[in-house]
């Protein structure tokens, strides 16, 4: 059994939404009840370092102490894992792991008022652009994903991500990964790679999944290549923050866009506002 396999068997037995392995070796789970203590690793941690890379190379990720962080999902359980190892972290790795059911996920699951609701349906038929913003673990893809379940099924989406998250809908939709180079520094998709060979499949809307900072020009581009709707997700800890971004790429916030905020996550519910009906 790997590593990842035996934090999610904790994460079943325990009935927990997140396990945790600290660099201290202590396991802890999160549930509605908040954060307990559910054992510890033994292991010797340049060992267990060593599995990590090892189950990391077998997914084609890279983790080293070059690139000591990586991320990704592990489909068959529906489980998001992150893990971090040295030089970002001491002692043993950080392993991070959450459920992530994405495939029953709907619009009505979210705290959002009912106008708001009716408002993004009526744009979506619109063919609006979408930008989804809030902080890290808020809810983003997991609305995306829902509000991709809206999409009329005759229409093809093609959805671009560094990490296998977002659900397929329908067998007519596709997806392209951004990838980074490996040690050999072969292998590289950026961005506008994806970009520009998705014009050859002719979608009628495109997705790019957690954009980064520095990724963010992409954006701008998607927008004037002619799709009929973008999507987009970001990390932006308030509105202003993610107004900021989008500004500094030459993207005016204030236009047609459909600008999503996802509040900081209190409870197990997400919540998410749209500026451009508060302003």
């Amino acid at each position: 059994m790997t590593i990842l396999e035996e934090l999610v068997l904790k994460l079943k037995d325990t009935n927990s939404q997140e396990i945790h392995l600290q660099t201290n070796g202590i396991i802890r789970g999160f549930n509605e009840d908040g954060w307990t203590v559910h054992g510890s690793f033994k292991e010797d941690p340049q060992s267990l370092i060593e599995k990590c890379q090892i189950e990391c190379i077998k997914m084609n990720l890279r983790l080293d102490p070059v690139s000591p962080e990586c991320s990704g999902t592990l489909m068959s359980h529906g489980i998001r894992f992150y893990i971090a190892i040295p030089p970002l972290v001491r002692g043993y790795p950080m392993i991070a792991i959450r459920k992530q059911q994405l495939d029953q996920i709907r619009l009505e699951d979210f705290d959002i008022e009912a106008r708001d609701l009716k408002h993004l349906i009526l744009s979506l038929q619109s063919y609006s652009n979408f930008f989804i913003f809030g902080p890290t673990g808020s809810g983003k893809t997991s609305f995306m994903t829902s509000l991709l379940k809206k999409v009329p099924v005759n229409e093809k989406v093609l959805i671009i991500e560094d990490q296998d998250e977002i659900p397929i809908h329908e067998p007519h939709w596709d997806k392209f990964y951004v990838t980074r180079a490996d040690q050999d520094h072969e292998g590289e998709v950026d961005w506008m790679m994806a970009l520009k060979a998705s014009l050859r499949v002719r979608p009628n809307r495109i997705v790019l999944a957690e954009l980064r900072l520095k990724d963010m020009e992409i954006l701008e581009k998607a927008i004037h290549l002619g799709f009929q709707s973008v999507f987009a997700t970001f990390h932006a800890n308030s509105l202003e923050d993610a107004r900021c971004q989008l500004e500094k790429v030459g993207i005016d916030a204030h236009s047609s866009i459909i600008m999503v905020g996802m509040r900081p996550r209190v409870n197990l519910k997400p919540s998410i506002y749209i500026p451009n009906l508060i302003d």
